[in-house]
């Protein structure tokens, strides 16, 4: 379905902040490279169905990938380095790597390890 307002909202201030930041670090004389780090429901088929349970969602629901669509073409916009390692996360996954912890959304460092290879390439 189509972004409600407030999803636009959101997503406004998001690009404003990336803005000030890309600012910030071309004043110091740096490059500004964005990072998508993937959600765990976008790499963790098994969790993403958990959710789907708990929250009585479906697939059609939800698109997956918009939030790093969503984030390149900010990037593309406001000529900011963008990366996206979903499918190094993707391929880290499915040889059984634990990138993320069991109770949260932060990264173990196996899932340190699959930014560290995509930065690397």
């Amino acid at each position: 379905r189509e972004p409600s307002e407030k999803y636009n909202a959101y997503w406004h201030v998001t690009e404003e902040a990336l803005l000030k930041v890309q600012t910030t670090v071309m004043k110091s004389g740096s490059r500004f490279l964005l990072v998508m780090i993937p959600d765990k429901i976008q790499i963790d088929t098994h969790y993403w169905q958990l959710w789907k349970q708990k929250y009585n969602l479906t697939d059609a629901e939800i698109n997956m990938m918009a939030p790093n669509r969503r984030l390149k073409e900010i990037a593309a916009l406001n000529k900011i380095e963008f990366l996206d390692p979903t499918p190094e996360f993707k391929k880290y996954h499915e040889q059984g790597a634990k990138l993320y912890w069991k109770l949260d959304h932060h990264l173990r460092s196996e899932g340190n390890r699959a930014i560290a290879d995509a930065l690397a390439d």
